[in-house]
Parts: C-alpha cells; sequence; structure tokens
C-alpha cells in the first residue's frame, strides 16, 4: 500500500441520507481492510461529527443558500485523515475559527468540562451542537483540530476543517 490512500472523495450537497450512505460505505470499507472494530468505531463517529456539522452549517444569506461542501478521507501508513470543507457566510466561518482556537488551546480537564458543560444544555441550538462536536472531535483523536478559512470571489467563505485520528489511538 502508498503512504497515503484516498479512501473516500465527495463534493456537493450535504443531506441526512448522503450521511448514512457515507457511513454504511465507509464501514464496508474499513471491514475489507481489517481494520480493528475499536478503530472503525472511532473513525466513523469522527466522520458522523464532521459531516453533520457541515449540515448543520448550511444557512441561508441573503437570499443565497450555501450547502456546497467537500469531504475527504485519507488512510495515511499510521493514521486515518479527516477533511471536510463547507461554503458559509464570513461571519460564521470567524465564530467556527475562534471555536476551533479555543478548544485547541484548552488543557484535557478543561476540554473535558466543557464538553460536560455543552452535553447538559437540554435543548442545544446549532451552534451549541456544533461546539459539541468540535470538542467531541478534538477529544477523540487526541489531536488539534486544523482550520483554514479562505475567502471566495462571491464573498462567501470557505472553511475547512482536518483532523487526524492515529491508528493506535483508535485500537
Amino acid at each position: 500500500m502508498s503512504d497515503q490512500e484516498i479512501m473516500f472523495m465527495y463534493q456537493g450537497g450535504v443531506n441526512s441520507e448522503f450521511i448514512t450512505h457515507v457511513l454504511d460505505l465507509m464501514q464496508e470499507k474499513m471491514g475489507s481492510q481489517h481494520e480493528s472494530s475499536d478503530l472503525a468505531h472511532k473513525v466513523s463517529h469522527l466522520m458522523l461529527e464532521s459531516l453533520s456539522a457541515t449540515y448543520l452549517s448550511k444557512h441561508t444569506l441573503s437570499n443565497q443558500v450555501y450547502e456546497q461542501a467537500v469531504f475527504l478521507v485519507k488512510r495515511k501508513s499510521d493514521a486515518y485523515c479527516l477533511v471536510t470543507g463547507m461554503e458559509m457566510s464570513a461571519e460564521k466561518a470567524v465564530r467556527y475559527e475562534k471555536e476551533v482556537a479555543k478548544i485547541n488551546a484548552l488543557p484535557p480537564a478543561k476540554l473535558q468540562d466543557y464538553h460536560t458543560s455543552l452535553s447538559q444544555q437540554p435543548n442545544g441550538d446549532e451552534n451549541e451542537m456544533i461546539q459539541l462536536g468540535l470538542v467531541d472531535m478534538k477529544l477523540k483523536s487526541g489531536k488539534e483540530l486544523v482550520c483554514d478559512n479562505q475567502e471566495l470571489e462571491t464573498g462567501a467563505h470557505f472553511l475547512v476543517l482536518e483532523l487526524q485520528l492515529d491508528q493506535q489511538r483508535g485500537q
């Protein structure tokens, strides 16, 4: 096997049926590569969080619907890398960047406290659900989340979120 293998790549709109379909495909693909069930479960969970954040980020601004997304799963020799990109307003992209920076700066105990606080919200709004997903991704991967925000010619922004799960951590 090469040093990197693209296992899945997609560009387009994201809906709940798509999320279910992708998770089923990846479970099948990981099973055919004889990955441990613990690792397959963690990769699937991280994919679900990542795709859910993309799905929740769909919104309308000035009668413009932003729903384009890019999703990529690569397998490196020792890790899985998940990359999600989504089109959004500048305001929302800046909020995402700040939240990722905040999460990355928290030490493990404070991150766990933040997770507990968010998960105890009875009816979390969209932002709280996305925050919880980001915290969950950092806790499960044990790695910093990488965030990149690019302005598009249309004035919208394209935000890319990348996370990595070491194969040993998933075991």
